[in-house]
């Protein structure tokens, strides 16, 4: 790890108190040559400046607008992990996809 990373990572987690010969170093423009020109993070830059992020609101959950060919479903729920695809029989007619079939399936839900 470069040398400045480490010292930038021990300001900003607040390891490591600067000198006064490295606070008058890093305010004197003749000094600042010495140092290299590091490109910061929005995350640094605002630790930096004590800005905290605005907190946001909790969505609740997460739906999105559903639409299959012509028709609307309404609002959906919307799965980013393992699932199981179920639909209602009347939709399944209405949306023409093929013949219904029955099959038995076991489902184990958790919490």
């Amino acid at each position: 790890m470069p040398n400045y990373v480490k010292f930038m990572k021990d300001i900003l987690s607040k390891k490591k108190m600067l000198s006064e010969f490295e606070i008058v170093a890093l305010t004197k423009k003749k000094m600042l040559s010495e140092f290299e020109i590091v490109a910061l993070t929005k995350e640094c830059n605002a630790s930096l400046q004590n800005k905290i992020p605005l907190k946001m609101k909790d969505p609740r959950r997460f739906t999105i607008s559903c639409n299959i060919g012509e028709s609307y479903c309404g609002k959906a729920l919307c799965d980013l992990g393992a699932r199981i695809n179920l639909m209602e029989k009347s939709s399944f007619k209405m949306l023409g996809i093929g013949e219904v079939r029955s099959t038995a399936v076991t489902l184990q839900l958790t919490d």
